[in-house]
């Protein structure tokens, strides 16, 4: 699942000293602070993860409490790195909503006074022909959507933003979503 803790979630913040003693150690790079003999290194990963397990299922109080602790951490590191990457996907999919143009279906109105315009949003194109006919298209705009959309109040943001029709309201309003929200954004006064 999306929701695994990875290698760099254990990783993150951890730091070893190890001491090793070697009769011909090889060193890596111009400042040789990185051993590159392999064979040390077999035997000190071997060496960890034996101690490591030891730790982590040790049945001493002590033991049992840190442990707890690493393993909360980790999680905690998966969490955020989570949350980081839905949070980057919603501002990626924010920002393509506010780049691209406004929905072809959109019949705007002339008037970019913003206290003065007026939205409707209507369902279906037989109820966008006839609202034609009936707006004043100085300062009323007509969006149509299709049918039943989605019941933002029992979804996801995520989910929220990869609705086709939401997105369309997203962007047609202008004033952006969740917390990015701002009514003083807004391309229309009334909706």
């Amino acid at each position: 699942a999306e929701d695994d803790v990875v290698k760099d979630d254990a990783m993150e913040g951890l730091t070893a000293v190890v001491t090793v003693r070697l009769a011909e150690p090889q060193f890596e790079g111009q400042t040789k602070e990185v051993l590159g003999t392999s064979a040390a290194a077999r035997i000190v990963a071997a060496v960890v993860a034996k101690e490591l397990k030891a730790f982590l299922t040790s049945t001493k109080r002590d033991d049992k409490q840190q442990a707890r602790a690493v393993m909360e951490k980790i999680v905690a590191a998966a969490r955020t790195r989570i949350a980081a990457r839905q949070h980057k996907e919603a501002q990626r999919r924010k920002t393509a909503l506010e780049t691209s143009s406004l929905p072809a279906k959109l019949a705007d109105c002339r008037s970019d006074d913003v206290e003065r315009s007026e939205l409707f949003i209507v369902e279906g194109d037989s109820a966008l022909g006839t609202a034609k006919l009936a707006r004043n298209s100085e300062f009323q705009a007509l969006l149509p959507i299709r049918g039943k959309i989605l019941n933002v109040q029992k979804s996801s943001v995520s989910d929220m933003l990869k609705n086709a029709e939401c997105g369309a309201i997203i962007q047609v309003i202008g004033a952006g979503s969740g917390r990015t929200f701002d009514i003083d954004a807004a391309r229309y006064g009334k909706i």
